[in-house]
Parts: structure tokens; sequence; C-alpha cells
């Protein structure tokens, strides 16, 4: 089999498996497969359903085992029948390519060969520590329900993360590669789009896509004219890959899902790429600053929605900048922490700006958790949440969209606090909103009332419990 392993993945793919042609619309991604031989690659392809991008994946295994015999894969999915029907295709092709499972050591979910290398599947909700990794593969680690539970994605959010902290060996990086179809805006792939430690290459395409008539840059059909050469007219579409489904199936499929899903979520989800939160959310697209004004007070909002619920909530404090009418913010935290480490962390950021003022909404158990840090040395001005998340935070959501609360261009914590903000519904139960709430009360404390007395609704609503 000397000859399969000189092939490049796009013809590997049909020499090993002849009922295909050679992916030609997943080149970039066969590209992302291939660096992964030397080490050190983090990507994710995003890409239409129904678009080979699970074969193509599993043939590049079978390629990784053709260059590295000794290498061991391990491969996760949403639950254990998809893995285990990952599992057998995987041995299947491996074992084509005559890099397969020796005897003796031949389950369908994980197998050695003669070189020492090897195949393990699992779902993400189970366990292999201790296990041989030298390259992770995902495909699909969360399915259609759990994508809209914040519990879940934390879950298998921390199970990629744990896996790829686990891949390598000495001298050899492990590498990473994600594959998956779109659900949420906060699920793995858009996690790992605004990771900063590490950046992700991210093949994304649209089923359909749209590019400027004239000048040939994307455009969507939404923007009111090109950003290249600010043409008006309609935009050009074409399919991502028309070989496998035209314009005219896009067109057909769209309009059937259409018909049982008029808000078209799954549409830009699962083809589009582009998820939309369970409903749209209030916080558009952010004004950006990249100077802080010299001038101007810090004003500190804090979340404490510690709970009793299965879901740990973050403790949350967002810092703003207020000058002229316009909140920066400065800094945002996030973090689960008990109330003592939340002391220890808040003490560090009255040093930090000193003379800020702190505010917080606090009900229930939190009043409890102001009085612990007052009597900690840590004034917190407590206001009474009266109201509902959503109608508290309508004053602040008007004020984003606006421009009059602006974030920074570059901050390690900007690209994640951004998107949660923009995922905010108003919904109690959506969960995730722990930086909306300090938003909003750093908001109403330093912003709209004047650090003496804050308002709601035109009345003093501050005091100590």
């Amino acid at each position: 089999m000397s000859e399969l392993r000189d092939l490049p993945l796009l013809d590997f793919v049909p020499a090993l498996s002849p009922e295909f042609r050679r992916p030609e619309h997943l080149s970039d991604w066969c590209g992302v497969i291939e660096r992964m031989r030397t080490g050190g690659v983090r990507g994710i392809c995003c890409v239409p359903i129904r678009h080979f991008k699970t074969e193509t994946t599993l043939h590049g295994i079978a390629w990784l085992m053709c260059q590295d015999p000794k290498a061991n894969h391990i491969l996760f999915s949403y639950d254990h029948e998809r893995a285990e029907y990952l599992g057998r295709r995987t041995r299947q092709l491996c074992e084509a390519a005559g890099h397969g499972p020796e005897r003796g050591s031949n389950k369908m979910t994980a197998w050695k060969n003669s070189s020492g290398g090897g195949v393990l599947t699992m779902s993400a909700k189970q366990s292999r520590l201790g296990q041989d990794c030298d390259n992770l593969f995902f495909d699909d680690p969360i399915d259609e329900h759990d994508a809209y539970d914040l519990r879940v994605r934390d879950e298998v959010d921390m199970a990629i993360a744990h896996y790829t902290a686990r891949c390598g060996r000495p001298g050899k990086p492990g590498s990473v590669a994600g594959i998956m179809s779109r659900w949420h805006p906060d699920d793995p792939a858009g996690r790992r789009m605004i990771r900063e430690a590490v950046r992700w290459e991210i093949i994304s395409h649209a089923a359909v896509e749209e590019f400027c008539s004239v000048c040939g840059l994307a455009r969507p059909s939404v923007a009111p004219r090109c950003a290249g050469c600010g043409s008006t007219d309609t935009p050009t579409q074409r399919a991502f890959a028309p070989n496998v489904m035209t314009l005219e199936d896009l067109a057909q499929k769209r309009a059937e899902l259409r018909e049982a899903d008029p808000a078209e979520r799954i549409w830009y989800a699962q083809f589009q790429n582009d998820p939309k939160p369970d409903v749209f959310g209030l916080f558009g697209n952010p004004m950006r600053y990249q100077t802080l004004p010299s001038y101007g007070r810090f004003v500190v909002g804090l979340d404490l929605a510690y709970s009793v619920e299965a879901r740990s909530d973050y403790f949350a404090a967002v810092v703003l900048k207020i000058w002229e009418g316009v909140a920066y913010v400065v800094d945002v935290l996030r973090e689960r922490r008990d109330l003592d480490m939340a002391a220890h962390r808040l003490g560090f950021m009255r040093r930090m700006y000193p003379g800020a003022m702190i505010f917080s909404y606090v009900a229930g158990p939190e009043k409890g958790a102001v009085t612990y840090l007052n009597d900690r040395g840590i004034p917190v001005q407590a206001m009474p949440a009266r109201y509902d998340k959503n109608t508290r935070a309508r004053k602040t959501v008007d004020a984003w969209n606006l421009g009059n609360v602006r974030v920074p261009d570059h901050a390690p914590w900007v690209g994640g606090f951004v998107a949660r903000t923009q995922l905010f519904t108003g919904n109690p139960k959506a969960g995730d909103d722990d930086e909306v709430d300090a938003l909003v009360s750093a908001c109403d404390g330093g912003l709209f009332s004047g650090v003496s007395a804050p308002k709601s609704f035109g009345k003093p609503r501050i005091g100590r419990y």
C-alpha cells in the first residue's frame, strides 16, 4: 500500500474508496488534515450538511495512519451509537489502507495495529483517561437537543479542552480537528472562533454564498451596499459545492424547511453555518474604541447570582469608564468563584481602579452575599432586582445599540464577552447571562443615574440590606 502513502488526501479518497470523487470543495480542510502529520494543528470544519465532511475526515484518519502507523487517534461524537458507527467505518478504511487492527486487538471502538498505532472512538460523555492520543478528532460532539442546554455545552467544551490538553507525545505536539454542523452560536465551534490563547483555523462555508456582482467581494443580501466598491446591485448567488447540491436543490430544501420552521433557524444553522440564538438577541454589534479617554470615572458592576440549581453560575464583574455620557468597557471578569475568592478578586480590582463604586442588582440569597462583601471591606451598592432581566436590561441595550456603550478593539476577554452578550434574549431560563447582568448593574449604577443615587424608573433604588 506504499502507493497510497504517497498520494495527497484529495487523491487518496477516491483511490481508497472508488465510489467517491475527489472532494475538491473540501480542499482547504484536506490541507488542515495533512498538516496534522507534523503536529500542532487546531482546526474546525463547518460546511453545510450532506457535503461529505465526515467521510473525508475519516479517510483523513486512514491517510494519517499510512503516514505514521504508530500514531494513536481519539475520535468522539455526541453519543455512543454514533461513536460505534464512526469506529466501525474508520476501522474499515484503515484495514483497506493496510494499517488495520492486528489479531487480538480488534474491538469496534478501540483497536491497535501491529505498529502500535490505533483508533479509539467514544461519546462526548464517556471517559478515556490514560489512553494515548497523538491526534484528537471530534464529529458533531453535540446534537440538536443538547445544543440549547448551557450545562451540556459547558460539559462538551470541557471534554474537548481536556483531551486537547492530552494530545501529543515527546517531541511532537498533538493536533485537534473537529467537524460539526452548527446549531447554536455558543456551540463548540462558536466558542473556538473567539479563543485567544491558540488561534483555531476555521473552515466555514455557507451553502449559498453571495458576492458583489461588480467587484466579487463577499456581500450578504441584507447589506444595502458592497463594503468594497459601494455597489448597490443585487448580489450574485452561487452554491458552495454545485456538484453536491445545486442552487435549485438548495432553494427546494429551504422552501420545504421554511414551512415547518418559518424563522429558518435550521436553514441558517445547518446550511448557512450562521446559527441564530433561541430568538434574535437584543444586543447588536457594539461600537469599538481604540484609546480610553484620559478623563472620567470608573464604575464596577457585579453579578452575584449564586444559586442552588444544577448549573453553577459565574461570578461576573464589568468595569466601565464613564466620560461625557459614554461608557467604555475597560475590563470583564467571569469566573466560577466562591464568595471568599470573589472578595479577593474584587479587592484586587479596587486597587486597580481606585475610587470606583461597585453596584449590583440583588434579590434573595444575593442580599447575604452583599452583606458578606461589605463586612469584608468591599462596599457594594445594592439595587433591588424588582423587575425581570429583560426589563432591567432595556436601557443598557439601547445605549449599546446607539454606541453609548463601547468595547475595545483588542483585549483577551472581548471576543467572548461580545459573543455572550449578543446571545442575551432576556429569557431567565437561557442562562449564561452573568456578564450582561453585571453590565446592566454598572450602567444603571454609573451611566444613567450618576454614582450618588442610581435610579430605576425614576426612583432611588439603592441601599444596604
